[in-house]
């Protein structure tokens, strides 16, 4: 009863000294900003969590990611780039794979999904692929189709600055491909033993095209960062003989990552 006689007493005062102009309140959310006028009738800003106040154009922008980011998070990303399997050796031609299926790479297209635990200058994650990709013989009598998946771990340098403008990474891991070459009513379905894989590239930060855009996806989605990346993988060959060989030189990989 007194907590509630001293809120009525103190809520009175407030109203008399602002002339009973109406209290004004803004909530977007737990971490939006709230307006609200003091006893001198002028307005006060609490600043919302994880948002700091830029005074010089009143802007609202996160605090640096340094600062705020998780022991835990995550990111998905989409990835286009070109694949060609030198090495394998068709099933329906005593021909190599270039003879067969020509020299042009084929697109490979990928999602990914990583878990890291964050660090005070770096991360460690467990990131998981998989892809897919095809293609057709140059008498357009054979067709290829391939989908590989990955498992392994990855090291990114993501908080050496307040803000991951560049980040750079390194990955390796376990590969299997699942493949399917067909001719006419024969088709071969088979997959892979694991074998390796490694990956190194760059990500570019995207945040700052549009920093009121950014806040608002952190805190209505919990989107931390938004990024294209370029990364080069290699797959080694599989040690296991009776394997078909999807060995590859490195390729390029590039798409956009989104950061939680």
């Amino acid at each position: 009863m007194a907590l509630n006689a001293s809120f009525l007493k103190a809520n009175a005062k407030v109203s008399e000294n602002i002339d009973d102009e109406p209290v004004q309140s803004v909530e977007r959310s737990v971490q939006s900003e709230i307006e609200y006028l003091d006893q001198s009738g002028e307005y006060v800003i609490v600043e919302p969590l994880k948002v700091q106040k830029v005074v010089d154009d009143g802007v609202y922008r996160l605090i640096p990611y340094k600062n705020r980011r998780k022991k835990w998070g995550s990111s998905f990303q989409i990835g286009y780039g070109f694949y060609r399997p030198d090495n394998y050796e068709p099933n329906f031609s005593g021909f190599d794979y270039l003879t067969v299926y020509g020299d042009e790479d084929q697109p490979i297209t990928e999602v990914q999904y990583i878990y890291k635990r964050n660090y005070s200058f770096f991360s460690l994650g467990l990131e998981l692929g998989v892809g897919s990709s095809s293609a057709s013989s140059l008498d357009t009598t054979t067709t290829l189709s391939m989908t590989p998946i990955r498992v392994g771990f990855r090291f990114a340098m993501d908080a050496l600055f307040d803000e991951p403008l560049v980040v750079g990474y390194f990955s390796a891991g376990g590969y299997i491909i699942n493949f399917s070459e067909s001719q006419g009513a024969s088709a071969l379905d088979a997959g892979t033993a694991v074998s390796a894989y490694f990956t190194a590239g760059i990500q570019v930060q995207l945040n700052k095209l549009d920093i009121e855009s950014s806040r608002v996806s952190y805190e209505e989605k919990g989107v931390e960062n938004t990024y294209i990346f370029a990364e080069a993988r290699q797959f080694v060959k599989s040690s296991i003989e009776q394997d078909r060989n999807f060995e590859t030189d490195p390729f390029l990989n590039t798409g956009i990552n989104i950061e939680f």
